[in-house]
C-alpha cells in the first residue's frame, strides 16, 4: 500500500491546525509531536474549505483521540479508523474539544499518513 505524507502545524498559543486537503486519500495515521500540552485531539471536516464541522460519530459524539506527549522524546503514532474521514475533502486538527479548545504552549507539527483512494 504506497502511503502519502503531509504536516499539519498548531501554531503556538492556538489549537487548530493548518488545512489538509484530501482530495486524493484517507487518513490512516497521525504521528503526534514529542511535547504536547495535555490535551485530546479532535477533528473538523470541511467540503468547501470554507464551512467547518465538528467530526461526530453516529451518537454524535465528537471524534476525539488520547494524544499525548512521549516520555522518551519520540512522536506519538495513532491509528485513525477508515470511516473517520470518508466523505471529509478537509481537515482540521483541534487541541482540545469544541466546547474546551486548548492552545498549544509552542508550536505543534503532526504528521499524517494518507493512503490514496483505490
Amino acid at each position: 500500500m504506497q502511503l502519502n505524507w503531509k504536516t499539519v502545524t498548531i501554531p503556538s498559543g492556538a489549537s487548530l491546525s493548518d488545512v489538509l486537503d484530501l482530495q486524493y486519500g484517507q487518513v490512516v495515521r497521525i504521528w503526534g509531536p514529542p511535547l504536547w500540552t495535555a490535551a485530546a485531539l479532535t477533528l473538523q471536516g470541511s467540503l468547501t474549505n470554507t464551512d467547518w464541522d465538528d467530526l461526530l460519530d453516529q451518537a454524535g459524539t465528537e471524534l476525539s483521540i488520547a494524544m499525548t506527549g512521549a516520555t522518551n522524546g519520540l512522536e506519538r503514532a495513532v491509528t485513525v479508523p477508515r470511516e473517520w474521514t470518508f466523505g471529509v475533502r478537509f481537515l482540521r486538527l483541534r487541541s482540545g474539544t469544541s466546547s474546551v479548545p486548548v492552545p498549544q504552549a509552542a508550536e505543534r507539527n503532526l504528521r499524517i499518513a494518507f493512503r490514496p483512494f483505490a
